[in-house]
């Protein structure tokens, strides 16, 4: 089944690096509106048959920006959401690096690479992000099995996608960028 995949556009919390997470909810600014407006023109020629997208305002958002231009459903899908930070949600990756003990660069690396664990913060493990992402992926071929599906979601969740299903990932794959597009055959 093939599905693209879509990272929402930008929001105040990208612009100043802080880490949103499933917790914080912000919308769209003024360059994420206008990005996925131009999201919308770089898939004009790409067929779809639905738009699934995290339930979190900034993919909700970019999903109807985009939905505007084609005649297709849009389905909110709650478990495309970004993964949770815990009480690290907020901050950015220098105090996170301060409050984890690990410093700026490993803590990085370790988000990067899908190998943290936010539980004692109260957040969550990059296993449950997986487990939660894989379960989604089959729910999804099971109910659209004949269908090819735009998948509006977040910047962790691309790069899990990446890790799991591309042999080998780019740094452009591991650091999605706002708005970008991602192809993959499940």
């Amino acid at each position: 089944m093939e599905f693209i995949f879509v990272r929402h556009g930008e929001t105040d919390s990208n612009k100043g690096r802080v880490i949103q997470g499933a917790r914080l909810d912000p919308p769209l600014n003024e360059t994420g509106i206008e990005q996925a407006e131009e999201l919308a023109n770089v898939l004009k020629d790409v067929k779809f048959d639905l738009i699934v997208s995290s339930p979190l305002k900034r993919a909700a958002q970019t999903a109807e920006i985009v939905q505007k231009h084609f005649d297709v459903p849009l389905e909110i899908v709650p478990q495309l959401i970004e993964r949770d930070f815990g009480s690290l949600t907020g901050k950015n990756w220098e105090e996170i690096g301060e409050i984890t003990g690990l410093g700026k660069e490993k803590v990085r690396k370790i988000d990067l690479n899908q190998e943290y664990d936010y539980r004692p913060y109260g957040g969550q493990s990059a296993e449950e992000v997986r487990k939660n992402l894989e379960d989604c992926l089959k729910h999804l071929k099971d109910k659209y099995a004949d269908k090819k599906l735009l998948v509006v979601t977040h910047g962790g969740v691309i790069r899990l996608m990446h890790i799991l299903h591309t042999e080998e990932p780019g740094d452009e794959h591991l650091r999605p960028a706002n708005a970008s597009v991602h192809y993959f055959e499940i």
